[in-house]
């Protein structure tokens, strides 16, 4: 944007100007904000942002601009954008600073999730808007490399008490490889009637009749490049409005139209210059001088280019004037003109220390048939992406590699690679296509087996985890006598297949196999193995073979990095809740929680923070509950994990249900819904059901809870064999709902049928609501024995909302055998423990109880989550456990004067006035516990 804006670029745009004025104004009173400038090509969005840098000129500016040749070059936007603040790296968290560094070729790459980078960047702009108000502007957005823009958008949706404004452009009809929900956005419309003659008759004052210019505006809808620029097509007759004008005009068909008649009026020598500075993925004007002395052509070729105003050279870079310019030069020169400059230009970055990608991608451009040289040149640059977490770059770079490569296996391998690539993209409908054409190639059976073992793996967790099952069981059959420790593997993951796609009965006997094969090799595959089984022995009804196999997650924890089999080690937390195992649950789940937030491990953390937040609901924690469970909603989202969202969804939706959340609950619900039948996700719909029951109960509406509860046993008789009791909570709900509608020999039956399994499995916590129930059903002279029996059990579990319900079932039956005094004992705490977990219908049941019962119920009070928000919730849970500012913004993806800001409210909202008082506020909160220790 080298030119100031002028009066005459501006006409008609007052309301955008307005805006924009309205955003740096809110940034310098110290919040963030954020905006899309949206448009086609050619209607102004350049001039707006130039506007928007110029009126921020009191502020630290950031500008890039996205360049289609540089979209394959990783973090290259980003570099550009960063340069004048990297001094501020050590500011930001180590690791966020340590793979910043590596994915920008400062230092080392780092191993590690791609949203560490994003975090990163997020705590970069944070660190340098310390200073002073900062403006981040970025032209051609659609065009800028994937993880830059990734990145930015990343920071973008969480900064928030920063003195930071984002403003970027994008042109309409582009395909983005990345999403920009979320971002408010600015429609940049063509000029209205009066504005686009004003700006004709400003630039070319008596030149253009009233006719024409009416045309004009017409005929370009208002486009400001195409009004300005078409009178280089027009004769001053035409102009005049002597000579007749063509229909259409030009212009209007492609403005680039008018830059290639411009292009072909200029030297024939200029021509080719100019395209080898359009082929250029660099804007330096180094590589475009060595291209030029390589085709014989001399330094000052491009100067005609700059007199004409198509492209502007100053301090050794150059710019075209318009994309659109760039592009009638490049797209308009033959295909055999195209490949000699990008040859040229390979020669040019051959000699560069750090121009290998450039080069292995100039010089696939001037191939024209496969050539295993070039092929690996782009293998290399590929890798090397990958290792700087640029996983879409190295996704096209090895998909390119392998167009490039003769033999047929190698090729397979490198198809195999992208695919690899375009998962930790989080592409997988992409990966499955190129695994697909891979597997067409392959002929080595390893590497078949390992393009099935990747297509089952994303199929397992995607779509249709019964196919995927068969696949990979298919597969490993195959493999197992030469390579039994890949075939151990594949059917690990076939029975994450057969769970998700709701065959446990075949998991279990993937999953003994799996382990059969891994018991003689030892070690880690042995142990990972044994996990695996373990956890589907345990569903499948057998905890008494399961529960050892699952009980050796210490020694996963005690042999490697928690973050190196984080997922294996996080699924070990609800089968040791199924097993009551509270303690171990804690201890496993927390330190996986707690390294992948030390490693801004952001694509670890939905399914650990949901699982985190079921124990939380279990063990009464639900203000912690209902923050994690809204962050692994939010993260599960944001990482574009739909199989995982939808159970998130369906388990916060859970929680909402208890609390009486009637519209969130729902709302959760049908979007957990559908992402579940989307991906074929099993384990959602259970859970989605239970929600809905618990939701009609809570609320009074018995027949209601009966048609949703019903539905969860006709699902498993159609879809599974899930036996272990711990994982059929929906239960006892239904049997209470049975009995409130008068449906005694239907909830005697299923009383009876889950009293018996919950008998031998020793599942206390369903002995206890067991008991509960008979209560409900007993004579009165056997009342009192049920609910005491009732409470033996609730004292050896935690579980508050359950011994709550029980009290309040307790005190209704006291209380209609006329026994006030005995039942307000019961309902009293009841309705203390309701009101402090938010449960607010099962709350205002304790209070119309105690009410009927003769007692003055004292004014309601308020849940801790109906004060705080979710984000609120976890600032001040995370702070309440000690963390500084900067380590709560690492660890939840926020910046450190976010948290502030957030810890403000939250003592207004709350009444306290430091961290020690927070501190103490959440002590109240009880922590897993057990009348077991965990078991090593």
């Amino acid at each position: 944007m080298p030119h100031p804006t002028s009066d005459i670029a501006l006409l008609g745009r007052e309301a955008e100007c307005a805006k924009i004025d309205a955003q740096l104004e809110l940034v310098r009173s110290g919040w963030s904000t954020s905006l899309l400038l949206r448009g086609e090509a050619g209607i102004g969005k350049t001039v707006l942002l130039q506007y928007a840098s110029e009126r921020a000129a009191d502020m630290k500016v950031l500008t890039a601009r996205g360049i289609g040749s540089e979209s394959e070059i990783p973090f290259s936007g980003l570099l550009d954008l960063a340069r004048p603040i990297l001094d501020r790296l050590d500011e930001i968290p180590a690791p966020q600073a340590a793979a910043l560094a590596g994915a920008l070729a400062l230092g080392p790459p780092v191993k590690g999730d791609r949203f560490t980078i994003s975090a990163a960047t997020l705590s970069l702009l944070a660190a340098a808007a310390a200073e002073g108000p900062l403006a981040v502007v970025v032209d051609d957005f659609q065009w800028l490399d994937t993880a830059s823009a990734e990145a930015l958008l990343f920071a973008a949706r969480r900064l928030d008490a920063e003195p930071v404004a984002l403003l970027f452009a994008i042109r309409d009809g582009e395909a983005l490889s990345f999403d920009t929900g979320g971002l408010p956005e600015l429609r940049v419309e063509g000029l209205d009637r009066e504005a686009s003659l004003s700006l004709l008759r400003t630039r070319f004052p008596g030149r253009i009749s009233e006719t024409v210019t009416e045309r004009l505006f017409l005929e370009t809808g208002g486009n400001p490049l195409a009004l300005v620029e078409v009178h280089r097509l027009l004769s001053p007759e035409q102009l005049e409005g002597r000579e007749e004008l063509e229909t259409p005009l030009p212009a209007c068909a492609s403005i680039e139209r008018v830059y290639a008649r411009r292009i072909a009026e200029l030297p024939e020598g200029t021509q080719t210059a100019l395209l080898v500075a359009a082929a250029s993925a660099s804007p330096h004007l180094e590589p475009v001088l060595a291209a030029q002395r390589e085709l014989g052509l001399p330094a000052d070729s491009l100067e005609p280019a700059e007199s004409a105003g198509l492209v502007e050279i100053s301090d050794l870079q150059i710019e075209f004037c318009h994309p659109l310019a760039r592009s009638s030069v490049y797209h308009g020169a033959s295909a055999g003109s195209r490949r000699t400059v990008h040859r040229a230009l390979a020669s040019a970055f051959a000699a560069s220390d750090d121009g290998a990608g450039e080069r292995a991608w100039h010089l696939a451009a001037a191939s024209l048939e496969p050539d295993e040289e070039v092929a690996q040149a782009l293998e290399e640059a590929a890798a090397a992406a990958r290792r700087r977490s640029g996983f879409a770059a190295a996704a096209s770079a090895f998909e390119r590699a392998a167009r490039l490569t003769p033999d047929g296996n190698t090729r397979a391998r490198r198809l195999l690679a992208a695919a690899e690539a375009c998962q930790l993209a989080n592409r997988s409908e992409r990966a499955s296509g190129l695994l697909d054409e891979a597997l067409t190639l392959a002929e080595d059976p390893l590497l078949r087996a390992d393009i099935q073992h990747l297509r089952g793996s994303i199929g397992a967790i995607g779509r249709s985890g019964r196919d995927a099952f068969r696949l990979l069981c298919d597969e490993a059959e195959k493999i197992e006598l030469i390579a039994p420790e890949r075939a151990a593997m594949m059917l690990a993951d076939a029975t994450t297949g057969a769970i998700n796609g709701a065959d446990l009965l075949a998991g279990v006997e993937a999953a003994r196999h799996a382990h059969e094969l891994a018991r003689p090799l030892g070690g880690m595959i042995e142990l990972l193995t044994a996990l695996g089984l373990g956890k589907v022995l345990v569903l499948s009804g057998d905890a008494q073979s399961g529960g050892p196999l699952i009980m050796r997650y210490a020694e996963l924890l005690d042999e490697s990095d928690p973050l190196a089999h984080g997922l294996e080690l996080a699924f070990c937390t609800p089968i040791l809740m199924c097993l009551e195992e509270y303690a171990a649950a804690e201890h496993v789940i927390s330190t996986v929680i707690a390294a992948a937030r030390a490693a801004n491990a952001l694509g670890l953390l939905p399914y650990c923070l949901g699982a985190q937040a079921e124990l939380e609901v279990r063990t009464g924690r639900w203000s912690s509950a209902y923050a994690n469970g809204f962050e692994s909603v939010h993260l599960a989202r944001e990482a574009g994990q739909e199989g995982q969202l939808s159970y998130n969804l369906a388990r916060l939706a859970q929680l909402e249900a208890a609390q009486g959340r009637e519209d969130a609950c729902r709302a959760h619900v049908a979007e957990g819904a559908e992402l579940a039948e989307k991906h074929d996700y099993a384990p959602t719909f259970s859970f989605i059901f239970s929600a809905l029951g618990l939701l009609e109960l809570g609320l009074g509406r018995p027949e209601r809870a009966i048609e949703h509860l019903e539905e969860i046993p006709r699902f498993f008789e159609k879809y599974g064999a899930l036996r272990e009791p711990g994982r059929l909570e929906w239960r006892d709900d239904l049997v209470e709902a049975y009995i409130r509608t008068g449906r005694r020999a239907e909830a005697e039956g299923m009383l009876d049928a889950f009293e018996r399994e919950a008998e031998h499995f020793g599942r206390t916590r369903i002995l206890a609501v067991a008991s509960r129930c008979h209560g409900l059903l007993a004579e009165e002279a056997d009342v009192d024995d049920c609910f005491a029996a009732a409470f033996r059990w609730h004292e050896r579990v935690p579980g508050p909302f359950e011994r709550a319900r029980t009290e309040l079932c307790y005190g209704e039956r006291l209380r209609r055998q006329g026994r006030r005094i005995d039942a307000r004992e019961q309902l009293r705490p009841a309705l203390a423990c309701f009101e402090r977990l938010g449960a607010a219908p099962w709350a205002q049941r304790a209070r119309t109880e105690l009410a009927a019962t003769g007692e003055n119920v004292g004014p309601r009070r308020d849940a801790l989550s109906e004060e705080l928000t979710s984000q609120e919730l976890q600032v001040a849970l995370i702070v309440a456990k000690g963390a500084t500012n900067k380590e709560a913004g690492a660890a939840l993806f926020l910046t450190p004067k976010t948290i502030e800001f957030h810890l403000a409210k939250i003592y207004r909202k709350l009444g306290l006035r430091s961290r020690t008082e927070l501190a103490r506020h959440f002590a109240e909160e009880p922590v897993a516990s057990t009348n077991r220790e965990p078991s090593s």
